[in-house]
C-alpha cells in the first residue's frame, strides 16, 4: 500500500538517498577533502573554531593580568596614602606595571603628558594622589608629604635617562 501511494520509484530513490547520506556521515573528513567534496568546509570551520578558542583564552588571560595589575596599583596607592611606603619605593613598581602593558603605557602617555615612560608615570602618580585626596579622608598634611617626596624623584628622572 505504501509503495502504491508514492510510487515504487520514489521509494527506491528515498532508500538510495538515505543509504548514501548514512554512508556519507561515516566517511572521515579527510576522505571528503581528498575527493574535493568538503563543500561544508568542515576543515575551515574547525580551524576557525580552534583559532577563536585560542583568542578567547588569550583575552581571558589578558583580562586577569590587567585586573591583577590594577589591584596591585590600587594597593600600592593605598599604602602610599597610609604612610606605609614612600614614593621612591612605589614609583619603580608603578612604572613596571605600566610598562608591562604597551597599550596601557600608550594611554598613559596620551592622558598624562611626558617625554618618557618615567615622566608620564610620575604625572599619573600625581593625578592619582590628587583624586585620592578628593575621594578619601587623606589629610592635607599627608598629601604635602607625598608631593614633597615626588620632587626629588622628578629631579633624578630629569638628570638621568633611567630611574
Amino acid at each position: 500500500m505504501f509503495s502504491s501511494l508514492f510510487g515504487h520509484a520514489l521509494v527506491k530513490r528515498g532508500l538510495v538517498l538515505s543509504s548514501v547520506l548514512t554512508i556519507g556521515f561515516m566517511i572521515p573528513q579527510s576522505a571528503y577533502r581528498s575527493c574535493g567534496l568538503d563543500f561544508w568546509n568542515f576543515s575551515e570551520l574547525r580551524a576557525d573554531l580552534a583559532t577563536q578558542e585560542v583568542r578567547a583564552e588569550d583575552l581571558t588571560r589578558e583580562s586577569i593580568e590587567v585586573k591583577h595589575a590594577s589591584q596591585i596599583r590600587r594597593e600600592l596607592l593605598d599604602r602610599l596614602e597610609a604612610g606605609e611606603t614612600t614614593v621612591r619605593e612605589a614609583f619603580p613598581v608603578l612604572l613596571e606595571l605600566n610598562q608591562m602593558d604597551s597599550v596601557r603605557m600608550e594611554r598613559i602617555h596620551e592622558q598624562f603628558a611626558g617625554e618618557s615612560d618615567e615622566e608620564s608615570t610620575i604625572n599619573q602618580l600625581i593625578a592619582n594622589l590628587e583624586t585620592s585626596h578628593q575621594r578619601k579622608d587623606i589629610s592635607t598634611q599627608r598629601k604635602r608629604e607625598l608631593m614633597s617626596q615626588i620632587a626629588p624623584l622628578v629631579a633624578s628622572i630629569l638628570r638621568s635617562p633611567q630611574v
